[in-house]
Order: C-alpha cells, then sequence, then structure tokens
C-alpha cells in the first residue's frame, strides 16, 4: 500500500521475539529472585552505597594523617557506630513523653468525634447503618432457616484463636534480632570495603577486557559513578541537615511539642523524595491536631513542613546540583514505587542512590544510552 503523504520514509526496526521474550523472563526471574533474597542482598546493597558515602572520610584520613586504609576504615565504622547510639538514645528521650500523651489524645479524638457524630450523622454513618439494618435482617432470615431445620441438625461455629502474647512477643525479638544481625553485616561490610581502598576499582578494570579502550571505559564510568554518587550524598546529607534544623525551629516557633524529634524525622525523611515529605506533613498535621485541638493550627503546621520540604526539593537542591545530576521526576518516583515494593522501607532508601548508578551504566553503554536518556532530567 502506498502513502498518501509525499516523500514519506517509514521507519522499520526488526524485532526479535526470541531474545526479547528471554530478556524479560530473565528480568523478571531477576526481581523474583531479589524478593526472595532480600535479606541477603539489602544489607549488600546498602553496605555498599554507604562505603561509597564515606570512602572520602578514608581518603582524607589516609593524605592527610597518613593513616593506613584500615585504620581509617576502623575510625569511621567507629564514629558511626557512636553517633547512630546517641541518636537512638536522644530519639528515645523525645519518644517517650510523646507515647505517654497518645492514649489521653485518642481518648480526646475519640470524644470529640463522638460528640460531632450525634450531631449530624455524615454519609458514611448512615451507610454504615443501612448495613447493619441489612445485617440484622439476613441473620433474623438464618435464626428462622434455623428453626425449620431438622433437628439432627449440628451447628458449627467458628471461633478465631485467642490472642497469644507469648507469640507476639516471641516474634518481635527475633525481627529485633534479625534487624541487629543485619546492622552488624552492613558495619562489617562497610569496614572491609573502606579498608580495602582502590582493590575492587582494580580488579574490575582488570577483568573488564584485555584492550585498552574497554578498559578506559571501565575507568570512566567508575570515575562518573563516584562523582554522581558523592554529589548525590551530599546534596542529601546538607538537605537533610537544612529540613531538621528549620522544621525545630520552626515548630519552637509554633510551640509544636517534642520540637527536636520532629527535625530529626523531618530530615530523615526528605532522604526520600516525594513519600518522605509527604509521610512528614501528614504526621505533624495529625499531631498538631492532637495538640493544639484546632484544624486551623493543625493545618499551619503541616502547611509549614511541606514548605520547608518544597524549599529544599525545588529549590536548594536544583541549585546545588545544577544539571550534573538531573533526573527525571516520573523517573524518580517510579523507582520508588518498585524499590519499596521490592524491599520495603529498605527499598525507599536505596532507590534513588541505585537510579543513580543505573543511569550512569546506560550513560556509557552504547545500547543503554537511549535508556539512559528516558532517566536523565
Amino acid at each position: 500500500m502506498e502513502s498518501n503523504i509525499p516523500n514519506e520514509k517509514i521507519v522499520s526496526a526488526p524485532i526479535n521475539i526470541r531474545s526479547t521474550a528471554l530478556a524479560s523472563l530473565t528480568i523478571m526471574a531477576l526481581i523474583v529472585f531479589l524478593e526472595w533474597a532480600q535479606s541477603f542482598f539489602a544489607p549488600i546493597v546498602v553496605g555498599m552505597l554507604l562505603s561509597y558515602a564515606l570512602y572520602p572520610i578514608v581518603s582524607f584520613l589516609k593524605r592527610r594523617l597518613w593513616l593506613p586504609h584500615w585504620m581509617g576504615a576502623l575510625l569511621v565504622v567507629s564514629a558511626l557506630v557512636g553517633v547512630s547510639w546517641f541518636a537512638a538514645g536522644s530519639l528515645q528521650e523525645q519518644v517517650g513523653p510523646l507515647l505517654d500523651k497518645l492514649p489521653n489524645a485518642v481518648k480526646k479524638f475519640t470524644r470529640e468525634n463522638d460528640a460531632a457524630r450525634y450531631e449530624s450523622p455524615s454519609v458514611l454513618e448512615k451507610l454504615h447503618s443501612a448495613a447493619v439494618e441489612v445485617e440484622k435482617a439476613a441473620s433474623s432470615d438464618a435464626t428462622t432457616a434455623d428453626k425449620a431445620a431438622p433437628n439432627d441438625v449440628v451447628k458449627v461455629q467458628i471461633q478465631d484463636d485467642p490472642f497469644d502474647f507469648r507469640e507476639y512477643l516471641l516474634g518481635g525479638s527475633m525481627s529485633a534480632v534479625m534487624f541487629m544481625g543485619q546492622f552488624i553485616s552492613v558495619l562489617l561490610l562497610v569496614f572491609f570495603i573502606l579498608a580495602s581502598g582502590r582493590l575492587y576499582k582494580e580488579k574490575l578494570v582488570k577483568i573488564s577486557g584485555k584492550t585498552l579502550s574497554k578498559k578506559k571505559l571501565t575507568v570512566g564510568m567508575l570515575e562518573h559513578i563516584n562523582r554522581q554518587l558523592r554529589l548525590f550524598f551530599f546534596v542529601t546529607l546538607f538537605g537533610a541537615i537544612f529540613v531538621g534544623i528549620v522544621t525545630w525551629l520552626a515548630f519552637i516557633w509554633l510551640g509544636v511539642e517534642q520540637a527536636a524529634l520532629w527535625g530529626v524525622l523531618a530530615g530523615i525523611a526528605s532522604m526520600v523524595p516525594y513519600l518522605g515529605p509527604g509521610v512528614i506533613f501528614v504526621a505533624t498535621g495529625l499531631v498538631a491536631f492532637l495538640q493544639f485541638a484546632t484544624l486551623g493550627m493543625a493545618l499551619i503546621v503541616a502547611a509549614v513542613s511541606l514548605a520547608i520540604t518544597s524549599v529544599q526539593g525545588n529549590v536548594l537542591t536544583p541549585l546545588m546540583t545544577s544539571r550534573t545530576l538531573a533526573m527525571n521526576a516520573a523517573g524518580v518516583f517510579i523507582s520508588l514505587l518498585f524499590w519499596g515494593w521490592l524491599w520495603g522501607p529498605i527499598g525507599l532508601v536505596v532507590a534513588t542512590p541505585a537510579m543513580v548508578v543505573i543511569k550512569c551504566v546506560c550513560d556509557h553503554v552504547e545500547n543503554l544510552q537511549s535508556f539512559g536518556e528516558l532517566l536523565g532530567g
């Protein structure tokens, strides 16, 4: 069939169905395998990302103080443990009073909700009342049918198992033990990677190929990954500190209780794009409503939290990264959804740096450059 448009050129690319299907099956199998082996791969990924973030400190200690890599790695990991221990203790002191006030706040909210319910029932409450009436009618029909049934029919009643507090406590203890085991595994992995220095980089260059062009390509790709990840971690840490301090000062000015705690939580949550600030927005609004008992004050506190994270995400981060770390917003959001579904909270943390690494690899591999262009901003 001839085209009606003159001088039209129709471009058709051959598609190998067999190779495409094989690649699709391989990717799906890899995703299933990563989900199944989460307890093994998640600490490895977190440890590698932490080693990338902390390696400049070890390198600085090597250049300035002439410390060997293993000693610098030991100092850095020890400092990381100390900071984590101090932060956990400080947060525990802040969380305690908040948890003590939570039952009274829930009771207050329940009383106000019951009073509002008696004044003007909502549409949902009317639907609930209608559903109760339908259930009553259905139960009366079932009772009539039971009376009409023969006497030799045995009634079966299903009872739920009682709550086993011992089993619940044992499950929580096992979760805590698993978390501590993974935390120690991450620390050991970070120490070993930092102590090895440039060993793994040299090995990757050595096994990349025998030709000089392949070695140059590998070196360029590794250097690009190093620069991008270090820039990403620096900008993320600076943004988290900015959000934490400004949120703390703003909440003190507004009179919000446990302002320091919410500053720390807001700073940590800002490391997860989109989802983290959204969670803090909802949480601070609920806490302000329970504290001040007014909807207007809750909206003010939540709006202040959202404004701070918006300044950090839309003004501060673009000014610091310029075009060197430009990422597609849709791609970042899809990456968060994927890794969050795959590995839960850990996936949300590693989603963006993993996307940075993937984009760097795609930019240096000819067959993947089009995919890297899609990921770029």
